[in-house]
């Protein structure tokens, strides 16, 4: 290999690693939303679940689902094993060392180290979106183990089935898939289905809140105590993004053209979902909702994720503007339902993932897919193949996801480690942890007037959650 083939390679490497480092600053985004979001009572509540699924998720994921995602050379189409070369990928390790080895070896062991990054940055993505949906009323012992379940096994099957070269509706798979495979770029169906039908298993085996479907009026105690937290975990969500799909070449050299339309159309479906989204908030309920725009914009997000890679800009406008009032409609659906969803886990992650997949059946231009028979969507071809192919793939995570969900939220349900004690939830900081997450300490009068106020310690902000 030459010097250049060998820089190209390593400008991959930081390409992917920095991409993957903006899918991890997701996390904090995802924070910043759901403290917001919810009330003061369960703020430090919800950080902990957030940290929780990047550190159980990171171990669960370096020791067995890395492996069942990509496994070796020869896996089946279910998921990965350790047959061929598989063996490296659990407990996921790397051979960097040796005399023989060339400067693109060592290009390439980097470039696999860094996949490694990247794809967890992922896996944990999707076990956090369930955190919102749970949000003032788990335990942290059932959450933590939903964590390791849902980052060792069950969204890596999913990443297999789709993204691995020996998925059975995987687009990479050039010896036996589907159809021509699945087209989901970078995870509506595989990141963000899969969050979001876990999140609306839990939420139903869980149970409201205590209180929250009482009537219309006790219903508004449950909204958001800071704006200012929701505004900005959205926004840094919205820049984690572009990490999240224009990352999702896994390189640079050779695919600036398709990270720079990747972005685009990003750009594009968010600000369109917010537009539509917001506007139908006003015309039916009269008022202009903060909370609303926040979510429409990650709603055009997600429902973009699939196809940001392989639609045109206006298509992306048309997705986006929809997926807006897709994600309005899934709300309204679990209020009527009275499925409590304090972050619309569901109607973002799930009812927009899902619709963000079918719409790539639509909308691929023949240009761009990458679909192994070459199908591109309905509007560009007349062909219904691709269509099939992506309603077949939705269908098939979400019984993948609900079933495996239902039977491990179910079981923890039975087994009483599940929901926190009634009694607790409205001090779940107090109960659960150190403490009110906002205190102030007077400081006023000098040092005796220090002393007096440390006794006097006072929690910031009336319990809405």
């Amino acid at each position: 290999m030459t010097t250049v083939d060998v820089l190209a390679k390593e400008v991959d490497v930081f390409y992917l690693m920095w991409a993957a480092a903006l899918v991890f600053s997701m996390h904090l985004g995802f924070a910043m939303l759901e403290a917001g979001t919810i009330g003061v009572s369960a703020v430090r509540n919800v950080l902990f679940k957030n940290l929780i699924a990047v550190t159980v998720g990171g171990l669960a994921f370096w020791l067995l689902g890395y492996g069942i995602a990509y496994g070796g050379d020869d896996d089946n189409g279910f998921m990965g094993e350790a047959s061929d070369n598989g063996e490296d990928s659990f407990a996921f390790r790397v051979d960097d060392t040796g005399s023989d080895m060339t400067p693109m070896d060592v290009a390439n062991a980097g470039y696999t180290y860094a996949m490694f990054f990247f794809q967890y940055a992922f896996a944990a993505a999707a076990a956090t979106i369930v955190s919102g949906a749970v949000a003032g009323r788990i335990k942290l012992i059932a959450f933590m183990l939903y964590t390791f379940v849902l980052c060792s096994f069950v969204y890596p099957v999913v990443a297999h089935w789709v993204w691995d070269g020996s998925g059975w509706i995987s687009a990479f798979n050039t010896d036996d898939t589907f159809q021509g495979g699945m087209v989901d770029f970078a995870g509506s169906g595989v990141v963000h289905l899969t969050g979001g039908i876990s999140a609306i298993v839990a939420s139903s085996i869980l149970g409201p809140r205590t209180n929250r479907f009482d009537s219309a009026e006790s219903s508004k105690s449950f909204s958001s105590h800071s704006a200012p937290l929701q505004v900005l975990g959205t926004m840094i969500l919205w820049v984690g993004w572009y990490g999240f799909n224009g990352g999702s070449t896994l390189g640079i050299s050779t695919y600036s053209r398709d990270a720079g339309r990747v972005v685009l159309t990003t750009t594009l479906s968010a600000c369109a979902a917010a537009c539509t989204g917001t506007l139908v908030t006003f015309f039916v309920e009269g008022k202009w909702d903060l909370g609303c725009l926040c979510n429409s914009i990650l709603a055009g997000l997600v429902s973009i994720t699939a196809g940001c890679s392989v639609v045109e800009p206006f298509a992306a406008i048309i997705i986006g503007a929809i997926g807006g009032l897709v994600c309005y409609g899934a709300s309204k659906a679990l209020v009527a339902l009275r499925i409590d969803d304090p972050l619309d886990a569901f109607p973002v992650h799930g009812a927009c993932g899902a619709f963000g997949c079918i719409m790539v059946g639509l909308f691929a231009a023949d240009k761009y897919t990458y679909n192994l028979d070459a199908n591109a969507g309905l509007f560009y071809d007349g062909d219904f193949h691709l269509l099939g192919v992506q309603i077949v793939g939705v269908l098939t995570i979400a019984l993948w996801v609900g079933g495996t969900m239902a039977l491990l939220f179910g079981a923890m349900y039975a087994a009483g480690i599940l929901r926190v004690d009634p009694d607790h939830e409205g001090a779940l900081d107090e109960s659960e942890h150190e403490g009110p997450a906002y205190v102030i300490v007077a400081n006023f009068g000098g040092p005796a007037a220090h002393k007096a106020s440390k006794a006097a310690v006072t929690p910031v902000g009336e319990e809405t959650a």
